[in-house]
């Protein structure tokens, strides 16, 4: 089952969104250059009303897999979004409760320390040279209000620190999420044209390269080539 505050462990908001956009990049990439690598020229033993038929087939279904793959992209994203909301969601509805719960917890904690010092002042000026039995009774108390304030403060410094992952998350998750389902709404208008296009032999290799262009969605296209050089050269 997979762990539902997996969200609040993130420790650096801008690196999350730039994993996410990172996969996008990749997936888009790897499409785009595995299109520009497709040859389909006529083979020698097939004719050329064979090869009609056999380029039809290959443009309907790289069709297909374009369009898979602009459905599982933006389907995912929408998914992580929506699953970072709803325990975003979760979070703030407690989030004010356990802040007042825990300053006043402090607060509580604070004034009976005080008064058990105060206490244990005054009865050391009225018999100097005694320990006062006051503190020696309080000792194991103070020491069990120094973890109970110890925890409450961790508790306010770990929520405030998650209220703040949450709000920087947010928009920059949106906005990228947004885009995505811009482009994969224009997607599917232009799939209905390319089909007829496929059906009536037409390459639509080209058309296919551009809607899986990272660009169009503000994301750089990565060079397989050249990342696979850079990786042997180190």
């Amino acid at each position: 089952m997979k762990d539902e505050l997996d969200i609040i462990e993130i420790e650096n908001p801008d690196l999350f969104i730039c994993l996410i956009k990172d996969q996008a990049t990749t997936i888009m990439s790897h499409a785009y250059n595995e299109l520009d690598r497709i040859i389909h020229e006529p083979e020698e033993d097939k004719t050329p009303e064979e090869f009609e038929v056999i380029k039809r087939m290959l443009m309907l279904d790289l069709l297909d897999e374009v369009k898979s793959i602009k459905h599982n992209l933006f389907k995912n994203t929408l998914d992580s979004y929506n699953d970072m909301i709803i325990e975003m969601n979760r979070f703030k509805a407690r989030f004010q409760d356990e802040q007042r719960e825990s300053e006043l917890m402090k607060e509580y904690i604070n004034g009976s320390m005080k008064r058990t010092i105060i206490i244990s002042a005054g009865v050391s000026i009225l018999l100097p040279g005694l320990i006062p039995l006051v503190l020696i009774y309080d000792i194991p108390k103070l020491g069990f209000d120094s973890v109970i304030k110890k925890y409450h403060n961790n508790r306010i410094e770990n929520n405030n620190m998650t209220n703040e992952i949450f709000e920087t998350i947010q928009d920059p998750f949106f906005e990228f999420m947004d885009t995505l389902r811009t482009d994969y709404h224009h997607s599917n208008k232009v799939f209905k044209e390319l089909e007829e296009r496929a059906c009536n032999g037409e390459d639509i290799i080209n058309d296919l390269k551009e809607l899986m262009n990272p660009e169009r969605v503000g994301l750089e296209l990565e060079n397989e080539e050249e990342k696979v050089y850079l990786k042997e050269k180190k």
